[in-house]
């Protein structure tokens, strides 16, 4: 009956083995990344057509016009902020 004794080689090997095959992943998948930024944009789709629901059943027909100013001056604030000018 032969003994088998485990050359350094075949040890080394499966001590590499071992700790990539094994290993749990640090980042998430790039399918559960894009899942999840599925599911922001529909909930930011979600609040925006809430948003223009809204403003359609208070302002009736002009709720294209006053959705348009608050969308100007909400983009006239940010181009401010970022230049440091006000007006």
């Amino acid at each position: 009956m032969s003994v088998r004794v485990p050359s350094r080689r075949s040890e080394a090997r499966r001590g590499r083995a071992a700790t990539s095959v094994f290993e749990t992943p640090m980042t998430k998948p790039d399918d559960v990344l894009v899942e999840e930024g599925a599911e922001r944009e529909i909930k930011e789709a979600d609040a925006f057509r809430a948003r223009i629901e809204a403003l359609k059943s208070e302002m009736g027909d002009g709720w294209l016009k006053v959705f348009t100013q608050s969308n100007a001056a909400v983009t006239r604030t940010a181009a401010e902020q970022r230049t440091g000018v006000s007006g």
